[in-house]
């Protein structure tokens, strides 16, 4: 995270004691009696007292010393004061400062998912209508009993005749790829030539990495797509890398703009698949927002940063993220979230009373693995639009959940500053 708001200075104004005017008064009454008591003891003996002199000096020494050792006690009760309030002025003003830096959101240019071999639900208004569920389906291996799972059904004229997961998974890949690759083809071709592009390519199947590989390269190249630099193999990332994204953002790194490609496959023909699983492939595009031009096309949505955080500090992180998104007065309008039980769903709604519906994608799309959290993302960017301007994202995993509010693009003009809760 950017930012640990506890390290920030305090914007409370430091209450400062105010004087004691019992003890003022009775302080100045005696200074005034003793000034008086000391005129009278040192006017000079050869000098008159009934003259105004001596009358004048009876009169100022008794009030003037206390007055002026009072005001000098109120002056230095309103010096310090000031002091407070410059301090607050000067905190709030550098909590500002370090708040809009950290909020800025990372562009989302495009988005693909596909979790179904079936167009009509592959549509978020699916999901979210109720429309798709997982259902009881005899596994393709034989002598198994009925499993509620999901899985891809492409027939033949796509991935060819295949008798075992390997080929299967090769096929199925190559058709994720295309599928993917075809929609948000147009976004990648609209980046800036000087923005250099890195892929993040995962996958979970059988299918080793260098015919990943090569497989995406083909795809790439079939379209005429811009250079493109497929990243190291490492270990699936979900949503909360965005935060270290920004985090390198903010620090002035040199932009990049990100592919996050990512295959979720499962054993079909050799095994059933898990209970409660599914496949899917998730492709979004993100872009730090000072590196896009104002004249390219406008963006899918733009993501805000990521909060992660324990299961049992909910209301805290949801309302970190809602901050984060500039959501503290008007929340998002529903959410989408995955990997949580009925308790913690629960917990998340608890958290964010105000917020309309959320989607439970596991007993709906079903488990979808390392894709899971990207999936989430990409249902939520094809959420907004037609009165639907945000929605909050939420994924959980075996140690921690990641909360994300994601807003239509044009509920934010570039430019804007991001509102501070």
């Amino acid at each position: 995270m950017a930012v640990d708001f506890t390290l920030l200075p305090s914007e409370a104004v430091e209450p400062v004691d105010r004087p004691s005017w019992l003890l003022w008064s009775l302080a100045c009454l005696a200074v005034a009696i003793a000034a008086g008591v000391a005129v009278l003891l040192l006017w000079p003996p050869h000098l008159p007292t009934n003259t105004g002199k001596f009358w004048v000096t009876l009169f100022l020494f008794p009030v003037g010393i206390p007055a002026l050792v009072l005001l000098r006690r109120l002056s230095h009760h309103e010096g310090r004061a000031l002091d407070a309030r410059l301090r607050s002025e000067a905190a709030r003003t550098y909590n500002q400062r370090v708040f809009a830096l950290a909020s800025r959101p990372m562009l989302v240019g495009a988005s693909a998912y596909r979790f179904s071999a079936d167009a009509t639900q592959n549509r978020a208004a699916s999901v979210r209508a109720g429309d798709v569920a997982l259902e009881m389906q005899t596994p393709l291996v034989a002598g198994h009993d009925p499993v509620k799972a999901r899985w891809l059904e492409l027939p033949p004229s796509v991935i060819g005749k295949v008798h075992d997961d390997d080929a299967r998974q090769q096929g199925t890949a190559t058709w994720l790829i295309s599928e993917l690759l075809d929609d948000v083809a147009a976004a990648v071709r609209a980046l800036p030539p000087r923005l250099p592009l890195k892929v993040f390519l995962w996958a979970d199947g059988q299918l080793d990495r260098a015919r990943l590989e090569t497989i995406w390269r083909d795809s790439w190249d079939a379209r005429q797509l811009p250079a493109m630099h497929v990243e190291a193999e490492t270990e699936p990332a979900g949503i909360g890398i965005v935060d270290q994204w920004l985090d390198r953002s903010a620090r002035g790194e040199p932009a990049v703009a990100r592919l996050i490609a990512i295959l979720q496959l499962r054993p079909v023909l050799n095994a059933a698949p898990p209970p409660g699983s599914a496949e899917a492939g998730v492709a979004v595009l993100l872009c730090p927002q000072d590196a896009m031009p104002q004249e390219m096309a406008a963006p899918l949505a733009r993501l805000h940063r990521p909060v992660r955080g324990a299961f049992d500090r909910i209301d805290v992180d949801v309302s970190q993220a809602l901050r984060w998104g500039g959501m503290t007065d008007v929340p998002p309008s529903g959410g989408w979230q995955t990997g949580m039980d009925a308790s913690q769903g629960a917990g998340v709604l608890l958290g964010a009373q105000a917020i309309g519906k959320m989607i439970d994608m596991d007993p709906s799309i079903g488990r979808t693995g390392i894709a899971a959290p990207w999936l989430a993302l990409a249902c939520a960017a094809a959420s907004l639009g037609d009165g639907v301007d945000s929605q909050l994202v939420v994924v959980a995993d075996a140690e921690a959940v990641d909360y994300a509010v994601i807003r239509r693009a044009a509920s934010l003009p570039p430019g804007k500053p991001i509102p501070r809760g």
